[in-house]
């Protein structure tokens, strides 16, 4: 019984991390999408 809760536990861990690295991923490219704009602005003027 305690190793199944302890599986659980690794199991969600597992997935938060996932889910962390996950928005990282997803911040990151927003963020050069952003840096992208901003130099396409600066070109124009």
């Amino acid at each position: 019984m305690k190793t199944t809760m302890e599986d659980a536990k690794v199991k969600i861990h597992i997935k938060l991390i996932s889910n962390f690295q996950e928005f990282l991923a997803k911040q990151y490219s927003i963020e050069k999408i952003i840096k992208r704009q901003f130099q396409i602005v600066r070109m124009k003027n």
